[in-house]
């Protein structure tokens, strides 16, 4: 009802932005009450990462989550595929607090979401709404729908969301035909760098920057003058201030920019394959022996499903026509058209560059920088809906229409949020969360350990090795795509003495988890829920 007694004239106010940030940080305590451990791989490993540096032992960690770098054996450089900034974060809220515990971690995820919803509503203000409408974006963005589930987290929904919008805020000039200073674009170029400093496909973001610097300075002019040439020396400036130092451990680390294994990634054939071991299988003649039906056949069904992804996820089903309506109404406006592009841009690399990572999430992780964008246009999708209607049903008031339709909007992202919020972190019992599940298991794997006699310092082979880490502090390996040989033969190599075989295997361990036993190489011990404890036995 709030948007019933806002003036379409007035603009958003200090005291505005504040109720924003309030209502988003009151919601976002009130989510981390409730869900109280990382739940799933990512948010585990940059939560690991955190404590390791907050314990001082660096960029180092005791896990190996893949082989793809033909690692050395543990401690391992950190970050090898997944950035640093989460875990930078979350070392930051630890040191404030100073303790290891998952709050500490994700405190600053907590404040940096709060800022989402007023800056989505500044951003709807910014592209040209009235104030009802910014308020309209903002609460969109305040009950985010998917993305409720995960913005709190030790993970780089929340970072991407707000520089995402801090680009299309900064990139363009407060007013449409406003040119800025060169020296300006630092921040895009300073954006970019933390964009690629939280997800490895950010370095996008640098191109994004230059052309918003081409775009705002050079004009209709025939040749690049000293100032847009100044501007992209600055954004790429600003850029390099940022990930310079990582590039600089990289090369301390692998003797490279990047980590060496990042360029096998083109090569997989399958999903499981990032788990290859030894990782120099991978390779550009493996994938194209695979045949171009095969290798076209997984990026087209990647395509669909990261174009579901967009429809369910970023447009909530319900938003989505409005999305489009309000982005095809915008079209003129720079921010909006870069925006489509950097779309269009990573809906291609995560469908035919990375169609397996892209498909299991990394499209919905890299186009959340975008979904402030697309909560600002649904205000506009509003306006055309409501403006169609008026020509069609004379007796239509547009004013009364926007409100209710508004509040409509905004009570259906509600129960979305809700609902999913319910159904995949809480479940039917409050006491047990299901979102606690798999972190609780991990304490029973290691109490069934302990009574075999495991050592605190033993390595354990096991499907998420950053989940026990983050929960137990173990040092542990993953499960090589392959059979039992394979398996034997990582955990030589990495010092591996147990094995826990859960139920979500790798194929070639399938005849071991249907009948569990001793055979060459491997005993087994115990049974644990529905996972398997084998220790390996070594000539």
């Amino acid at each position: 009802m709030i948007l019933r007694y806002i003036n379409l004239n007035d603009k958003l106010s200090r005291r505005d932005f504040l109720v924003f940030f309030v209502l988003g940080l009151v919601l976002a305590l009130g989510i981390s009450l409730v869900q109280r451990v990382p739940g799933y791989t990512d948010a585990e490993y940059y939560y690991s990462g955190g404590v390791r540096l907050f314990e001082g032992e660096g960029f180092t960690e005791m896990i190996l989550w893949n082989y793809l770098d033909d690692p050395a054996g543990l401690p391992h450089p950190s970050h090898a595929y997944w950035m640093p900034l989460p875990s930078v974060l979350a070392a930051a809220g630890m040191f404030l607090l100073q303790n290891s515990g998952f709050f500490a971690g994700r405190l600053v995820f907590i404040l940096v979401s709060a800022v989402i919803p007023p800056l989505t509503a500044l951003l709807a203000q910014r592209l040209g709404q009235s104030k009802r409408g910014a308020y309209l974006a903002g609460l969109l963005a305040l009950f985010s729908g998917f993305y409720l589930n995960f913005t709190t987290l030790t993970e780089g929904f929340a970072p991407v969301m707000v520089l995402g919008s801090v680009f299309f805020l900064t990139s363009f000039g407060r007013l449409e035909a406003e040119k800025q200073s060169p020296v300006w674009f630092l921040i895009p170029g300073l954006v970019a760098g933390l964009m690629h400093l939280t997800r490895a496909d950010g370095f996008l973001w640098l191109a994004a920057g230059g052309l918003a610097a081409i775009w705002t300075l050079h004009m209709d002019k025939k040749a690049f003058s000293s100032q847009t040439m100044l501007a992209l020396l600055c954004v790429v400036g600003g850029y390099l201030v940022v990930m310079g130092p990582w590039f600089l451990r990289n090369v301390q680390a692998f003797s490279s920019l990047m980590p060496p294994g990042g360029s096998k990634g083109f090569w997989l054939r399958n999903y499981n394959e990032i788990f290859s071991y030894p990782a120099d299988q991978l390779t550009a003649e493996g994938w194209l022996a695979s045949g171009w039906r095969a290798i076209l056949g997984d990026r087209l069904g990647a395509l669909w499903s990261n174009l579901k992804t967009a429809f369910a996820v970023q447009g909530e089903i319900f938003l989505f026509p409005l999305m489009l309506a309000g982005l095809w109404r915008q079209r003129r406006k720079k921010q909006v058209l870069v925006g489509a592009g950097l779309w269009f841009v990573i809906l291609g690399v995560m469908s035919f560059v990375f169609p397996y990572a892209g498909a299991r999430g990394g499209f919905i992780h890299s186009g959340a920088a975008l979904q402030p964008l697309l909560w600002a246009s649904v205000p506009f999708g509003l306006d055309a809906f409501v403006a169609w209607g008026s020509k069609k049903r004379s007796n239509w008031d547009g004013a009364t229409a926007v409100r209710v339709f508004g509040f409509g909007l905004v009570l259906l992202s509600m129960l979305m949020s809700g609902v999913l919020f319910t159904s995949r972190v809480v479940g039917s019992d409050f006491q047990n969360p299901v979102w606690e599940a798999t972190w609780d298991r991990q304490f029973l794997y290691e109490e069934e350990l302990a009574y075999h006699g495991a050592s605190s310092d033993d390595v354990v082979m096991i499907n998420n090795p950053a989940g026990l880490f983050a929960a137990t502090g173990r040092a542990a390996i993953v499960t090589p795509n392959g059979g039992v040989e394979t398996a034997i033969a990582a955990a030589q190599q990495y010092g591996a003495r147990y094995l826990i075989l859960e139920e979500d295997h790798v194929e070639g361990l399938d005849e071991l988890y249907e009948a569990p036993e001793n055979m060459p190489g491997l005993i087994y011990l115990s049974k644990i829920q529905n996972a398997y404890l084998l220790e390996f036995a070594f000539d």
